[in-house]
């Protein structure tokens, strides 16, 4: 979108294509998947405005397309990006909006495109758009370079009306300048043919019909060039090349797909569209497949694409498309003719990104000569209302089966339930939604199918305070009906009823042991975990039956104690939680279907948050945490904020891919900007491509200034372009600090795969041999969400630049991108604070900094530590001061939830250990119990090093106890860890000098990166 910053949240602009934990072949993977374009616009300006106002309704039978001039023209939804500028095209059923030629926000800034499609909804009920960005392909990598836009009919009663774009092929700014800069990225875009024009003349038409809910796009692609077109690639030797960006069965594929094409001489190139949906709020669907995301996931689709016919089962598909979480609205995305779409690859590379390169054909043209291709993209209420276009367009012989689903035989009528239908084979042919009344009704080819009904598919409930307006369409805790075998006829219809399983009514309530409502989190596990062989699993897949944990059925979020919601017949165990400082409760429940039950938890608080001598307190915050603006972020920026607060958390930073993200006006329309602070914050992500012919990676890590300040009128509201040579670490830290306003600078997961293992930090002598290093950081993470050990070389790293004088802050965070499996909070640091400040309108960014730099800190995945030194006059100094004293007792006390399970300590000095578990007795540590919060209180335990030296504790796991010692329920696979921050010891009074050693290295293996 043409500038601006983040606005509210039905408008907030997202990151078009955003990559976590960036790995070489992940980047070039989703390069030769979404073949991403930039555009700079270069048009003369004028467009043709038609003189109708875009906020007016339209009539039944009425068109419209113009120019957005007011906000009340905008389409709204968790993915809503258009703004004032756009234009709009649209009836009585569906608008589209067709962003203008300006650059736009993401790394594809190209105009032109899609950004916005939603149903049109009655007044007052909230957009739902899940379109991050639609753009015509031409082969790999090059898009439509869009150099003007305008509507050339603007439709009216009985006609339709048609946006046009018009410009050329293009190559995407951001991959045009790395494949200049990156090594062997150049000779890859040499191969493709990529780095210079193919002479194409490219006109998009957008064409909308009267009552129809499919937007036809029209493409004509020219030769304006002297040569056939596409240029002749030899394809063997690309593909061996291709080998050295991919491993795994990536590699596998692409090494069968050489051995298979040897001899072919040329690349073929085939046309299609890059289209992208919101992941947050979305789920992607294939016909033929259904909802299984691991079989729409296609990396081997790339020799399809390759090769314009290679053709397979797993990458070919009538419709493609995606729908709401909760039933929101639903995208088909197919040719018409009933002509298949070869899909590259379907939601990412891993699964975790909803990019679709859908190609359609494979065409040449000579010098002058052009060629039109069509393609549509439906909106419906569910799949049967887009599948229901693309069955007429195909002109297949078809019939409609309709229903009623009840819970139970001739119980209640179930809205929301989703009727899924399958032919003879098992292959999914489409889904449809129950009405208020439990009705449904689909078109179907005519013969014979199988129909069965199912639940809420997600198993996560998010409690949204009251009087949030939201859109939610889910049969909410009922089990699937049996299959029923049913033949549709021809041009009539055919009758099938459905039974699901009944449902339990569950409301509750969670409070404090003074009775205070807590925000919480409550999760329902099976008590018996039910038997779930390979092939069940894979149908429960396909019909988008899902639990949010192993042997879970359902977690709910509440951010005021209270929560309502259905779950299926059965014994849980239920257990309510909030983070790490409370007690658990969990109680063992049956329920019955058609039954209301009323449930009450009471937690107790574990730790009190404050240091040993009660000078301070200590707030917590996870300072990289994703959402919906961050394209693989699998979490609406509500559901972020209030997911942050029922773990626990005092504070959070919304650190989303490469665009600067405010969530004040969230805050304030959830009513929650007195409860929880949210610091404006971007993770720079830059990328690396992999080693080529012996030359080395380029990649600089990912950064993290927070809290910015948001840029108004500037793309990605100020993120920087890292893509561009020039912009190496010292310019981004530099950049983040005087533009944005960053009062901290973090480096995220910067150990392996990160910006130290890049620029070749040496932990043992403080010096990084790549000279495109930079130390004007502030931060480092520790923990970066679950595993076991991932922090060792962190750790190591961290422990080099404290012997060496750098006081360097570490930190915990979950880097979560979902709600759950990465949960908020995990890991989180504490940060000691003055009581004033203890508050969420005192907590401000001077107040973060200066108790940042303080370095009172406890990096925390579990436990939480206190820990001080005293001299022999009795002066106290804590975590982060410094001691001046010849030798000083170290006095530490180790607390964890019962919950949790047993813990060993370790004390260092100078990142060496000094004392561990073992040494416990000597140290005359008094040992609690697993129940006891306080595992250990360690008094006065004699540190008498022979230079300046500093301190810190660790608490761990204890040794052979990981694979059961996890944090279940609370962070399911999660083990225990925490580590504090450093207490110096100034021998001399003369000022603390480091002791410029290497520290031990932590990881089992010997080596700090790999």
């Amino acid at each position: 979108m043409s500038g601006g910053s983040c606005v509210a949240w039905w408008t907030l602009r997202a990151g078009r294509v955003s990559i976590r934990h960036v790995t070489s072949r992940r980047l070039i993977g989703t390069f030769l998947t979404l073949a991403v374009a930039a555009c700079n616009g270069d048009g003369d300006g004028e467009t043709a405005v038609p003189t109708i106002d875009t906020a007016q309704a339209a009539q039944p039978g009425e068109v419209r397309a113009g120019l957005i001039t007011s906000d009340a023209a905008l389409v709204g939804g968790p993915a809503a990006e258009s703004a004032v500028g756009d234009f709009k095209i649209y009836n009585e059923r569906v608008a589209f909006v067709i962003h203008n030629e300006k650059p736009s926000d993401g790394y594809v800034q190209n105009g032109g495109a899609i950004v916005d499609a939603d149903l049109v909804r009655p007044e007052g009920e909230p957009g739902q758009d899940m379109i991050k960005e639609h753009s015509p392909i031409f082969g790999l990598l090059r898009l439509h370079e869009v150099k003007k836009v305008k509507v050339v009919d603007a439709g009216g009663p009985g006609r339709a009306a048609i946006v046009e774009a018009t410009g050329s092929d293009g190559t995407v700014e951001f991959a045009a300048a790395l494949g200049a800069t990156a090594g062997g990225l150049a000779s890859l875009f040499t191969a493709l043919d990529l780095s210079r024009s193919q002479k194409l003349e490219v006109t998009t038409r957008y064409i909308l019909e009267p009552s129809k809910n499919a937007l036809k796009i029209e493409t004509v692609v020219k030769n304006g060039g002297s040569e056939h077109w596409p240029r002749p690639i030899e394809i063997t030797s690309l593909l061996q090349m291709l080998q050295t960006f991919f491993g795994g069965p990536e590699r596998l594929a692409l090494r069968r797909a050489v051995a298979t094409l040897a001899g072919t001489e040329t690349l073929k190139r085939t046309v299609g569209d890059a289209l992208i949906f919101t992941d947050h709020a979305a789920d992607p669907y294939m016909l033929g497949v259904g909802f299984d995301r691991k079989e729409i996931t296609n990396i081997p689709g790339i020799v399809s694409l390759l090769t314009a016919g290679a053709e397979t089962p797993s990458n070919t598909t009538a419709m493609l498309g995606a729908v709401g979480e909760r039933n929101e609205v639903a995208y088909g995305y197919f040719q018409g003719g009933g002509e298949p779409i070869n899909v590259l690859v379907g939601p990412g590379t891993t699964g975790d990104f909803m990019i679709y390169a859908a190609y359609t054909a494979a065409i040449e043209l000579e010098p002058g000569e052009e060629k039109t291709f069509v393609r549509y993209l439906a909106v419906g209420k569910d799949v049967a209302e887009v599948n229901a276009s693309r069955l007429e367009g195909a002109g297949a012989e078809m019939g409609t089966l309709s229903g009623t689903v009840r819970a139970g035989e001739g119980g209640p009528a179930v809205a929301g339930a989703r009727v899924h239908a399958l032919d003879s084979e098992g292959k999914y042919g489409s889904m449809a939604v129950s009405d208020s009344d439990g009705a449904y009704s689909m078109n179907l080819s005519a013969g014979d199918w199988r129909v069965v009904a199912t639940g809420d598919g997600e198993g996560e409930d998010i409690m949204y305070p009251p009087g949030y307006s939201f859109v939610s369409r889910l049969a909410l805790g009922y089990g699937a009906s049996e299959e029923a075998a049913v033949n549709v006829p021809a041009g009539g219809g055919a009758t099938q009823d459905l039974a699901v399983k009944p449902a339990a009514a569950l409301k509750g309530t969670v409070k404090d042991s003074q009775g205070t409502a807590l925000p919480s989190k409550i999760s329902f596990r099976y008590a018996k975990s039910p038997k779930v062989d390979e092939e069940e699993a894979k149908r429960r897949a396909k019909l988008w039956v899902k639990t949010p944990y192993p042997n879970t059925e359902k977690v709910v979020w509440t951010t005021d104690g209270s929560f309502q919601t259905q779950i299926e017949v059965g014994e849980y165990v239920v257990t309510a939680s909030q983070g790490f400082e409370y007690e658990t409760d969990s109680q063992t429940l049956t329920f019955e279907g058609g039954q209301s039950y009323d449930l009450t938890f009471t937690l107790k608080r574990a730790i009190e948050l404050k240091d040993m001598s009660g000078k301070w307190v200590y707030v917590s915050i996870d300072s990289h945490r994703h959402a919906a603006p961050s394209n693989h972020g699998e979490t609406r920026v509500e559901d972020s904020v209030i997911t942050n607060l029922a773990e626990g958390l005092f504070a959070f930073a919304s650190s989303d891919h490469d665009i600067v993200t405010d969530y004040g006006s969230i805050l304030d329309a959830l009513g929650l900007k007195e409860r929880i602070v949210a610091f404006p914050s971007v993770e720079i992500s830059t990328a690396g491509f992999g080693e080529v012919n012996g030359e080395p990676k380029e990649f600089n890590g990912h950064f993290n200034p927070f809290p910015v300040v948001p840029l108004g009128g500037v793309v990605n509201a100020g993120a920087p372009p890292w893509w561009k040579p020039e912009w190496d670490p010292a310019r981004i830290f530099k950049y983040a600090r005087e533009k944005l306003q960053a009062k901290l600078v973090q480096i995220n997961h910067g150990g392996d795969d990160g910006y130290f293992c890049w620029r070749q930090y040496d932990p043992a002598a403080n010096t990084a041999a790549d000279p495109k290093y930079s130390a004007d950081y502030d931060l480092m993470e520790i923990i970066n969400g679950k595993g076991k050990d991932n922090w060792n070389s962190e750790l190591t790293i961290w422990y080099g630049h404290l012997n060496f004088g750098r006081a360097v802050g570490g930190v915990g965070v979950s880097d979560s991108h979902q709600r759950l499996d990465d949960e908020p909070g995990y890991g989180r640091t504490y940060i000691g604070v003055e009581p004033s400040v203890a508050n969420v309108p005192a907590f401000n960014g001077d107040a973060l900094a200066a108790a940042i730099k303080r370095g009172n800190i406890v990096i925390s995945g579990g436990p939480f530590i206190r820990a001080e030194a005293t001299d022999s006059f009795g002066n106290r100094k804590g975590i982060g001061e410094t001691v001046k004293a010849r030798f000083a007792g170290l006095s530490f006390q180790i607390l964890a939830p019962s919950w949790m399970g047993p813990l060993d300590f370790r004390v260092n000095e100078n990142g060496k250990v000094l004392y561990s578990t073992a040494d416990a007795s000597k140290l005359g540590c008094a040992v609690g119990a697993g129940s006891n919060v306080v595992r250990y209180d360690c008094s006065g335990s004699l540190v008498n090093p022979k230079v300046d030296s500093w301190y810190n504790i660790e608490a761990r796991a204890r040794a052979g106890t990981e694979a059961a010692n996890t944090l279940d329920p609370v962070y399911p696979g999660a083990i225990p860890f925490a580590v504090t921050g450093p207490i110096y010891l100034d021998l001399e009074g003369d000022g603390w000098t480091p002791p410029n050693i290497a520290p031990d290295i932590r990881r089992a293996d010997g080596k700090t990166c790999d």
